[in-house]
């Protein structure tokens, strides 16, 4: 039997994903579980011994070993299924914590123990929904975490948004400026405005580079655009940056939110700091707000190749993130992609432009797919995508975004409706 080059490269893939990444995980988790017979007080010191790496990454293991501690059940669930690594455990330290920096010192204990208590069996029920074999998606346990959180402590979650907008602070140490947003939101607006305006850039710096290939010096780097952007904000260039914030929110009558709401960009939201975005978003000039369907079968379908608008923005609030395996680049700045081609593109295929068909893909994992480098296909109208890799790989993503429950239990609830019964016959 002649085995190919690429049959070698498919088997050291299944390799890798099912041995190595497993195995390094499962090590990583017993090095925790060694950490937890330490003082406390000398975790970090011993994780930076054992591991000889830097300060933070012994952090994350100090942070991972209090977890252990604190969700023993969650932590023998994660060493057994190898589905959660350290940084998950970190991440789980984190949101947890960040609701910690408002509560007076005598209460600390107590309220993170109530959160623990909720926290750890709602994400051992959020994994046992989440069946698979691969890492779980960072960015989809980060806005789970936030959500119950923001369901079991909302005075909590949002005593900690106020604070953390009142933190703002600037610093400079040398020619370094340090620039911490205490509102997530306006960070992340800024920083996507500062990239939108650099990508416009960089594209005609490429069109004057290709016409003039010699004489153009090497193009900036869009980080090195994006400050440039900015320095000229501040300075020789008056110009006012537009922020643009996408929410998503549960409606009642139609017209006005209610309760926490979702943006792609940063994850669950307290209710306060729903109600200040909703409320911009209705006296601004340039605000605007659309209600999205209770079912996506009440979505246009189209004959164009471009999805139109209503339909992109349900597909942001089902997918929330990049729908590539392990990607989080948030789905508003994502590309709009046919899973099936659509025959404007491929004459072959016959995908709709609908909602039914379409994921939200960053720019490179979108050319991975146009390139045929990776495939991708649907069995339920867009909640599961199975991807195959170039060595045969199989992963599986979900919807992840804060309509894709409603939509599965919808789906779930019409498959389980009973056909209705022929009329009786007449004789």
């Amino acid at each position: 039997m002649t085995t190919t080059l690429e049959d070698r490269h498919r088997q050291i893939s299944d390799h890798i994903s099912k041995s190595i990444i497993p195995l390094i995980n499962t090590m990583d988790m017993s090095l925790v579980a060694a950490l937890t017979t330490t003082d406390r007080a000398a975790r970090t010191t011993t994780a930076l011994a054992w591991r000889g790496r830097t300060r933070a990454d012994a952090v994350r293991f100090t942070h991972a070993a209090d977890i252990a501690e604190r969700m023993g059940d969650l932590f023998t669930t994660a060493s057994e299924r190898t589905r959660l690594t350290v940084d998950h455990l970190d991440l789980i330290w984190s949101r947890i914590h960040r609701h910690l920096v408002t509560v007076p010192a005598s209460l600390v204990s107590d309220v993170r123990t109530s959160l623990d208590t909720a926290v750890e069996p709602a994400v051992s029920d959020w994994l046992d929904d989440h069946p698979g074999t691969g890492t779980v998606n960072f960015a989809d346990l980060r806005d789970h975490l936030d959500l119950i959180l923001a369901d079991i402590a909302p005075g909590l979650t949002n005593a900690t948004a106020r604070a953390e907008r009142e933190a703002a602070n600037l610093t400079r140490r040398g020619n370094v400026l340090t620039l911490t947003c205490g509102d997530t939101i306006m960070a992340a607006g800024i920083d996507n405005a500062l990239t939108d305006r650099a990508k416009n850039i960089l594209t005609d710096l490429r069109k004057i580079r290709d016409n003039n290939p010699e004489s153009t010096p090497e193009l900036p780097t869009r980080a090195e655009v994006k400050a440039q952007v900015l320095l000229d904000l501040l300075g020789d260039n008056p110009d006012s940056l537009a922020v643009t914030v996408n929410l998503f929110r549960t409606t009642t009558d139609g017209v006005h939110g209610t309760g926490t709401a979702y943006s792609p960009d940063i994850g669950w939201l307290d209710v306060d700091t729903a109600d200040r975005l909703e409320s911009a978003a209705r006296t601004s000039p340039n605000g605007r707000i659309r209600t999205l369907p209770d079912s996506p079968d009440d979505l246009t379908v189209t004959e164009a190749y471009k999805f139109p608008v209503l339909v992109q923005i349900a597909a942001e609030a089902r997918d929330g993130h990049c729908r590539f395996p392990g990607c989080t680049v948030p789905a508003t700045r994502c590309e709009k992609d046919h899973i099936e081609n659509s025959p404007h593109t491929d004459p072959t295929s016959d995908g709709a432009t609908s909602i039914d068909n379409l994921e939200n893909l960053c720019p490179e994992h979108h050319r991975a797919k146009t390139l045929g480098i990776w495939k991708a296909a649907s069995p339920d109208r867009g909640l599961t995508i199975h991807w195959t890799g170039p060595l045969g790989e199989k992963y599986t993503t979900y919807a992840s975004g804060p309509t894709a429950p409603y939509i599965r239990l919808r789906a779930e609830t019409q498959s389980e409706e009973p056909e209705p019964e022929d009329p009786p016959r007449q004789e």
